[in-house]
């Protein structure tokens, strides 16, 4: 039997090859629970949301903001497992 946290993983690999984890269709994908994402309020190793390339700022810069792929409000020094550095 496959676990949840399993499921969604080779879910997300999938999207990542195909190419669809970016622009518009990211968008129009069902957000994963914050809680299968491994979200977390703190930074982890250095990595912070406000550095991934799926982060959408809020309207202050230390003000929550959302993400392209995890569900809810989400802080610009959060961090969850699938964190992607913003390409320079």
């Amino acid at each position: 039997m496959i676990s949840r946290r399993e499921c969604i993983g080779c879910g997300l690999a999938v999207l990542g090859t195909l190419g669809l984890a970016r622009g518009a269709v990211a968008q129009a994908a069902p957000k994963v629970p914050q809680k299968d994402a491994q979200y977390q309020d703190t930074p982890k190793n250095g990595q912070k949301c406000d550095a991934c390339q799926y982060y959408i700022a809020g309207a202050q810069p230390n003000a929550a903001g959302t993400c392209q792929l995890v569900d809810g409000s989400i802080s610009p020094n959060g961090w969850c497992a699938l964190f992607a550095k913003k390409s320079s």
